[in-house]
């Protein structure tokens, strides 16, 4: 996974944030501020952000191309080929930048983000620029092929997940995004001891990605591997800190530190994080239930559990949601009492009616 600074006017900060959050989703760490209103205040720290940053996208627009924060972003990413730029109109980029490549986002925003994850992964991969034709063109190949596995897993159709899969890990092997995939979708189905070869290789590829670790949290702890878990929560924990004080402060990294912490005996520390995952984000049912599988599994907050779970539960609309119901070990020591089942009942018959039209 790669370390992303977004140069984008405030104008554009609606596009700006479903960017950022597609790429987050993907396990990127991403560096960008809506609160920035320009002047020497925030210079230093957009300049340390700037030089860490593997890849600078920049969002050109009718608005952005005319701003000086703007270019001077764009020209750093040019300058030292870090360069991505992303078209959110029918704007022409600046002179200077009419020789790079530009992905289109309209009329297509999540076919963009495919494309920028693709030239990501083929520059990660050792690719030529960012800004280049062919690398691009066989990463997002990759990436639709990662996308294609994605749908068939949350279908619950494995056996054509995986051959989707396969054929892009055969491209890249250590890919950050194809090992998480693939680690999540061997743990829907309750293997995981399989699962955590895949999440490993995913934590160690990307020194942002929290999820997998606090994956390996779970796998660990289901087989038993006490130490393993503990250095897994530990990892978990220090990234995000480090994500949870960063510009862009988000739900899931709260829910992963609450994890992290509650496996490591830290309950009230947990409880805070929980709380603050739930302020930032209610309406995320992903994080909601990773929450509720915190409260249940490592803090015995039964009741707790239920109350945040439910949301989940009632919209749950995929067969890997309700897998993640039936088979996830977190889910254990509560599997059997009547107002879980009576969750997990509510998402069966919600999910069968669902695949059924």
């Amino acid at each position: 996974m790669a370390q992303i600074f977004l140069s984008y006017s405030r104008t554009d900060a609606d596009s700006a944030k479903a960017i950022a959050t597609a790429l987050m989703e993907s396990g990127h760490s991403v560096w960008w501020d809506k609160h920035i209103s320009g002047g020497s205040k925030f210079a230093a720290e957009i300049e340390r952000a700037l030089g860490a940053a593997e890849v600078v996208i920049v969002l050109w627009s009718k608005i952005s191309v005319s701003s000086p924060w703007v270019l001077d972003e764009a020209a750093e990413g040019r300058d030292t080929d870090r360069l991505l730029p992303i078209a959110l109109d029918d704007c022409k980029p600046p002179l200077g930048f009419r020789q790079f490549q530009t992905i289109a986002a309209q009329p297509n925003v999540d076919g963009a983000v495919n494309e920028v994850l693709g030239a990501i992964a083929a520059r990660l991969a050792g690719g030529a620029s960012l800004a280049g034709h062919e690398p691009g063109r066989v990463a997002s190949h990759e990436a639709s092929q990662l996308a294609a596995a994605r749908r068939l897993g949350e279908e619950g159709r494995f056996e054509a997940a995986w051959r989707e899969l396969d054929a892009a890990l055969r491209i890249d092997s250590d890919a950050a995004e194809g090992n998480s995939l693939a680690g999540w979708m061997l743990y829907v189905q309750g293997r995981t001891a399989e699962a955590t070869v895949y999440l490993e290789r995913a934590a160690a590829a990307s020194k942002g990605d929290y999820h997998s670790p606090a994956m390996l949290i779970s796998c660990y702890r289901a087989t038993s591997d006490d130490s393993a878990m503990k250095r897994s929560a530990a990892i978990a924990l220090a990234r995000a800190e480090h994500a949870a004080a960063s510009a862009l402060s988000k739900g899931a990294a709260f829910a992963s530190g609450a994890k992290a912490l509650a496996a490591l005996g830290h309950g009230e520390r947990a409880r805070k994080w929980l709380r603050k995952a739930l302020a930032l984000e209610p309406g995320s049912l992903p994080m909601r239930y990773d929450l509720a599988a915190t409260l249940a599994c490592y803090l015995g907050d039964v009741e707790a559990a239920m109350d945040v779970l439910e949301p989940f539960i009632e919209a749950a609309s995929k067969t890997s949601d309700l897998l993640l119901l039936e088979m996830d070990p977190d889910w254990k020591a509560v599997r059997d009492t009547r107002a879980f089942q009576a969750l997990v009942n509510r998402a069966r018959q919600r999910v069968r009616s669902l695949v059924a039209t």
